[in-house]
């Protein structure tokens, strides 16, 4: 026996403004970064920008559709589309006036929009942020510490796989021996 779950209209409407801002912006983005490489520019940093895109659209889903019946975690949803939004006009910046700089900018970005949203997560009310599954100490903790392990080892065995199949795999050890050079 299969059983079906009906979507409510408020769960399509949440639907249809993540896959806007998600698929849209990346393929707006992409148009962007193709006009960007066909430049010679470097392109690294829309990847990092393409990162704030799935999170962004599930942020705007709740505040577009959740309306007053629920309190959402706004000093952090704000933090972070600003954040987002920052890291997006950076990267167009880049394209429009080419610099190396641009991308070291977006990172501190990133570096100084992590630790305030960390900041603003914080000061929302523990109910909120309980309602929203924003918190560590949960059931889940163990299992996101060890996913994130897990990503990490093997993103580090990507770097090392990469490293022998060109043969360079000393170069990669010395960065890690000597993360400084």
């Amino acid at each position: 026996m299969s059983v079906t779950k009906q979507w409510t209209e408020e769960e399509k409407k949440q639907l249809k403004i993540f896959m806007i801002v998600n698929f849209g912006m990346t393929i707006l983005m992409g148009i962007v970064m193709g006009i960007s490489y066909k430049q010679g520019n470097d392109v690294t940093a829309f990847a990092s920008t393409q990162m704030m895109y799935p999170a962004a659209g599930v942020i705007l889903a709740l505040i577009f559709t959740v309306g007053k019946s629920r309190k959402l975690p706004m000093k952090f949803f704000v933090t972070y589309l600003v954040t987002a939004v920052l890291a997006l006009l950076l990267t167009v910046a880049n394209v429009i006036i080419p610099s190396a700089t641009w991308y070291l900018v977006e990172n501190y970005v990133f570096v100084v929009g992590s630790i305030i949203s960390w900041i603003m997560l914080l000061m929302e009310k523990k109910e909120i942020r309980d309602e929203f599954v924003l918190r560590f100490g949960g059931h889940g903790t163990v299992k996101s510490f060890l996913l994130m392990l897990l990503f990490l080892g093997l993103y580090i065995l990507r770097i090392f796989l990469a490293g022998f199949m060109d043969g360079s795999v000393g170069e990669v050890i010395g960065i890690f021996a000597m993360p400084g050079t």
